[in-house]
C-alpha cells in the first residue's frame, strides 16, 4: 500500500507530454508543485526524538532509514534500525 501511495504522489508531480509537458497537479491546481520535500528512497536519516526527560549526554538523534511518504500528512516514513520498526516523524535530517 506505501509503494502505491508513493508511485501515485510522484506519477503526479512528473510533466507529461500528454498534457502539454505539464504536470497533472499543475493541470488540477493551476500551480507548480513543491518538490522540496521529495527525497532518496533508502537513504540514511536522522529523526530527531527529543523528549522531556532527556539527559545532555544522551543521543538524540536516532538512525533511521527513509521509506516514504506519509499520505495527507508532512510527514516521513522510516525503519528505526533500533528496533526494526516503522516510524513517522516530520523532524528530520537527511544525508
Amino acid at each position: 500500500m506505501l509503494c502505491c501511495v508513493t508511485c501515485y504522489y510522484f506519477e503526479n508531480c512528473i510533466p507529461t507530454p500528454l498534457l502539454d509537458n505539464t504536470s497533472l497537479y499543475d493541470k488540477l491546481y493551476g500551480k507548480l508543485h513543491d518538490i522540496s520535500s521529495l527525497r532518496v528512497f533508502g537513504c540514511l536519516c536522522y529523526v530527531n526524538s527529543l523528549t522531556a526527560n532527556i539527559k545532555k549526554i544522551d543521543g538524540c538523534f536516532v538512525p533511521r532509514i527513509f521509506l516514504g511518504f506519509k499520505p495527507h500528512t508532512k510527514g516521513f516514513i522510516f525503519l528505526n534500525l533500533k528496533n526494526h520498526k516503522i516510524d513517522v516523524s516530520r523532524h528530520v535530517t537527511f544525508l
